[in-house]
């Protein structure tokens, strides 16, 4: 992700810990990840979420973006869903693209959360 990418998001207020979504990979590992929006596209929500030490880190020139495919039950439980087909994914990840006016979603990772 480029520096644009990072002006794209509003950053004039602190990230809240309402804010922080915490993902476990498949070897256990914990990773802090803040939701930067929500979504719709063609009846489903999508989550964008970044990792929350790159956010805090104005020095690093890129910004590792994920979208998952986001719900919520009846009793208010959020669940993050990999996007469960290639096609589906780059369908939300253009249509991502075209909301926040950039073209530097092309290196989206799709609900696969990188190894620590």
């Amino acid at each position: 992700m480029t520096k644009d990418l990072r002006d794209a998001f509003d950053e004039s207020e602190e990230i809240e810990e309402s804010d922080i979504v915490v993902l476990v990979d498949e070897d256990d590992v914990e990773h802090r990840l803040v939701m930067l929006a929500v979504v719709e596209y063609e009846d489903q929500d999508y989550a964008l979420l970044a990792p929350e030490e790159e956010l805090a880190d104005d020095s690093k020139p890129e910004l590792d973006l994920y979208i998952f495919q986001y719900d919520v039950d009846d009793e208010g439980v959020e669940t993050f869903q990999p996007i469960p087909d290639d096609a589906r994914f780059d369908e939300v990840r253009e249509f991502c693209s075209t909301l926040i006016d950039t073209d530097a979603l092309s290196a989206v990772t799709g609900g696969v959360v990188p190894e620590a």
